[in-house]
C-alpha cells in the first residue's frame, strides 16, 4: 500500500509537546502522529464495538443468541484438536 501524505497545521504549544514527546520515544514526529491515529482508530473501534452489542443486550430478541450455539461448540471443539 503506497502511504498518503497530509499536512497538518499545529499551534505552537502542540507542536512543541508533540516534538518534545517523540524526542523522548525516540521517534519521528511523523510515527507519533501516525501511532497516535492508529491508537484513537483502535479507540473508536472498540468504543464501536462496545455500542453495537450493547444495543443488541437491550433488545431482548436481539440478544437470543442460542442459534449460534452449534456453531460455537464446533469452533471451540476445532480449535481444541
Amino acid at each position: 500500500m503506497t502511504a498518503k501524505t497530509i499536512t497538518i497545521k499545529l499551534p505552537p504549544k502542540l507542536y512543541s509537546s508533540a516534538s518534545k514527546l517523540a524526542q523522548r520515544r525516540k521517534v519521528s514526529l511523523n510515527r507519533l502522529v501516525q501511532e497516535s491515529l492508529e491508537l484513537l482508530r483502535k479507540s473508536e473501534d472498540s468504543k464501536d464495538f462496545y455500542d453495537s452489542f450493547t444495543l443488541i443486550g437491550n433488545d431482548r430478541e436481539e440478544s437470543n443468541v442460542s442459534f449460534a450455539a452449534a456453531a460455537q461448540a464446533e469452533v471451540a471443539l476445532h480449535e481444541r484438536s
